[in-house]
């Protein structure tokens, strides 16, 4: 599903399509903030690269831009969260081992 959505988002023939995937990025961006799989699943198909190509390169459309730049944010938001909560089990499992 997300290649294609990546594919629609490129589509440069009509503005609503792209916008529609902008959207759809977003929510998946959303719920990656609770879903870890759903989070990895994006960065293994480059989302984030994607998104921020298709915004310098290519996205004309305000609403398109505002949408892809808060799936963006959200995105940055789950890497932050995963990182955290990859150093406090880290420090947690040095302490219990100490």
């Amino acid at each position: 599903m997300i290649p294609l959505l990546k594919a629609i988002l490129r589509d440069s023939r009509q503005d609503w399509p792209s916008n529609g995937a902008a959207l759809a990025f977003l929510q998946y961006a959303l719920r990656s903030l609770q879903c870890t799989e759903l989070f990895l699943t994006l960065e293994d198909h480059a989302v984030r690269d994607s998104l921020a190509a298709y915004l310098a390169a290519e996205c004309s459309n305000p609403e398109t831009r505002r949408h892809v730049q808060e799936a963006m944010c959200l995105l940055a938001q789950a890497l932050e969260k995963r990182e955290a909560i990859v150093t406090i089990m880290r420090d947690n499992c040095f302490a219990a081992s100490a």
